[in-house]
């Protein structure tokens, strides 16, 4: 039998997928011609069960028995090196109503994007879980499909720290942030093909670790504020900080005051600059020698020195702390620096042991313009 070879989008060029991975995809289970990755769900096979053979990148599904809340879904789906839009891939979403379940079926369009206009779903009666939307994915090349994590509304009563904790973040996280309020809720997602997906058939190179992944949603710690707005507080910037960008620049064991410096000045004039539109923590994890008023000392003369206005300058015991809840985040202690940089508290690009120089400061600069959103500029409505 010749060598079959499967070209899969990386961030250069392409990746050959081997003989034995190859195989590996064949000895899967399957529906038709569809290979089936990951734990087999609901909707994943009822994917396949009548699906339409003309699919657009948006779905309205407003009709029937269901009422309620209107939402718009809208988002990109991107390829595994979670920057190249995947185009023509198939989303199913199916929302199980006590009346009349209801589902859709959207592809995306050449820039990766899609769109779904429905009804928020409701609670199902006598069962205290999160209201969910289970979405499956299927990829044109090689066909495979598999499930994604529930979409589950971060304001659902019902969504505990302690379910919080399960969620396996299958594409990324399904935790969904109303963005704009009112009449019709807009929401974003994005989707990463094959993110935690089991037996998926790209090979990724080793890398140094720091940090949760782009497209997961980055968890809430409580960090001790020594200079900035919120000095004095523990303030939590996912919780208090919202549909805007993020930056979070993390250093732990290895600390350069002159590096460090170097970007906060960065940061602070890139908060100036962007006024309501960025919120920036630096957080300080060094455990060796950790003494909470020195710390405290420390960032408060750094603040003077630099003149900081809008930073957060905070510190935790160590990256690994969990009365903090620090060590949900998994920042790698022995890295140079970790600079997340987050939209409605998930990770969209991540950069670690990056040095300041003008060249970085560009990079930086130029993901914040790039990511900004048209509803940035949105007002919402006073209740």
């Amino acid at each position: 039998m010749s060598r079959k070879f499967i070209l899969v989008a990386i961030l250069v060029g392409f990746m050959t997928i081997d003989l034995y991975a190859q195989e590996k995809i064949n000895a899967l289970p399957s529906y038709g011609d569809v290979k089936i990755l990951g734990d087999i769900c609901e909707a994943v096979s009822g994917m396949q069960v009548n699906m339409p053979s003309q699919i657009k990148s948006s779905d309205t599904n407003l009709s029937g028995k269901i009422q309620g809340q209107k939402i718009l879904i809208s988002g990109t789906v991107y390829q595994q090196d979670r920057m190249s839009p995947a185009a023509e891939v198939i989303l199913y979403y199916w929302i199980e109503d006590e009346t009349t379940p209801y589902r859709g079926w959207i592809k995306t369009d050449p820039e990766g994007h899609y769109s779904i206009f429905t009804h928020r779903p409701r609670h199902t009666k006598h069962l205290k879980i999160p209201a969910a939307i289970h979405l499956a994915v299927q990829e044109p090349d090689p066909l495979i499909s598999y499930c994604l994590d529930d979409l589950i509304f971060e304001d659902d009563v019902y969504l505990s720290s302690d379910y919080r904790k399960h969620l396996k973040n299958i594409g990324g996280s399904g935790l969904l942030k109303v963005i704009i309020p009112g009449d019709i809720q807009f929401i974003h997602h994005d989707v990463i093909l094959g993110l935690n997906v089991k037996n998926y058939p790209a090979k990724e190179k080793k890398v140094i670790r720091s940090g949760l992944d782009i497209g997961e949603f980055n968890p809430s710690f409580l960090p001790f504020h020594a200079w900035g707005p919120d000095a004095g507080t523990r303030t939590c910037m996912t919780c208090s900080y919202g549909r805007f960008h993020g930056i979070i620049y993390f250093v732990g064991e290895h600390v350069d005051w002159t590096e460090i410096k170097s970007w906060l000045s960065f940061l602070e004039q890139q908060s100036l600059q962007r006024g309501q539109y960025l919120k920036v923590f630096f957080v300080w994890g060094q455990s060796a020698g950790y003494d909470a008023t020195a710390r405290q000392l420390d960032l408060e003369r750094i603040g003077k020195e630099l003149g900081i206005q809008k930073l957060a300058l905070t510190y935790v015991p160590s990256f690994t702390d969990h009365e903090s809840e620090m060590d949900q985040s998994k920042i790698n202690p022995s890295v140079d620096n970790t600079l997340l940089v987050l939209l409605d508290g998930s990770i969209i690009d991540k950069f670690i042991d990056l040095k300041p120089n003008a060249e970085n400061f560009k990079l930086i600069s130029g993901v914040l313009d790039k990511t900004k959103r048209d509803e940035f500029d949105l007002v919402v409505p006073v209740r």
